[in-house]
């Protein structure tokens, strides 16, 4: 059993955590990489690719889904293991909650030439579950619900065996909450927490939610930005940018609101907690036709 105190000084470290910095350099060209996993109607699996001033799409196929999610989550490990030749990922479609095993083929260089596609039932009567993540690597999903909780299953079992088993519920609230997606995990004192970026859509605001592995109920919830993320379908931190004058590396949002239009902006650091030093840079495509999702 953890003690109360356990909890509670969890919970501060969180706080704690999300930390302050200094605003971020201005009036510089800069070199920017940003990508967002996405869908398209007949359920292939496609990427928004920004790199060198040219957007792209890159279709995983030609196998397909055969359907298209209404959300996806995908592990994201520390060690590389995204990147074998299979890899495991979830759907939410109606009301299942999928596993889906992607085997890539790639050439002698490493680029890839074509994906294949099998998935699973994992559980049945998820059309309660809205939107889902995963934070580090592959032991917690936790899932936005219909009835204002963020809830969180255990992820057991191997790859492609997988089992979610009901965890606890995280908090309450969370209702008005358009987009959330995993953006890091931090450790500290021996505590892991996983980070995760989110929008309001009723306030607008950008939000980063904390949430301590082991004491789950002692997150913390921290306003990056105050209003002007509303519309959006999803928002991600898979972008960076670069100063080619000075070398410096600019973390960086990317995010696709509901005409379609992929948006991205700065962030000086990523890892800081602070909204002070987020600007707008433009739009990198106007209309993405795919379903993006926030990873």
């Amino acid at each position: 059993m953890r003690s109360t105190l356990r909890a509670a000084t969890t919970g501060a470290l969180a706080v704690a955590l999300l930390g302050l910095a200094g605003p971020a350099e201005a009036g510089v060209t800069l070199e920017c990489f940003a990508e967002v996993p996405g869908m398209t109607a007949r359920g292939v699996p496609a990427t928004f690719h920004y790199e060198g001033g040219s957007a792209s799409t890159i279709k995983r196929g030609p196998g397909r889904l055969g359907y298209q999610p209404r959300d996806v989550a995908f592990p994201h490990h520390a060690d590389g293991l995204a990147a074998a030749p299979k890899s495991y990922w979830f759907t939410l479609s109606g009301s299942q909650l999928r596993e889906v095993t992607e085997i890539d083929r790639r050439d002698a260089q490493g680029n890839l030439v074509s994906s294949d596609y099998h998935s699973r039932v994992v559980g049945k009567h998820w059309e309660g579950a809205r939107q889902i993540s995963i934070g580090r690597n592959r032991a917690y999903l936790y899932v936005l619900t219909n009835t204002d909780q963020l809830v969180r299953y255990r992820l057991r079992g191997k790859d492609g065996e997988t089992v979610a088993r009901y965890d606890q519920v995280v908090g309450t609230g969370f209702g008005t909450i358009g987009t959330f997606g995993y953006s890091r995990t931090i450790t500290a004192l021996g505590a892991r927490i996983d980070v995760f970026l989110a929008t309001d859509a009723d306030s607008g605001a950008l939000l980063e939610f904390a949430i301590p592995r082991d004491e789950p109920t002692t997150y913390a919830r921290r306003v990056l930005v105050d209003g002007g993320w509303w519309d959006f379908r999803a928002t991600g931190r898979m972008a960076s940018c670069l100063n080619p004058k000075n070398g410096h590396t600019y973390g960086a949002i990317v995010a696709v609101d509901i005409t379609g239009a992929v948006r991205l902006w700065t962030d000086d650091d990523a890892t800081d907690g602070d909204g002070s030093d987020i600007a707008e840079w433009g739009v990198l495509k106007p209309f993405w036709k795919p379903m993006p999702y926030s990873d």
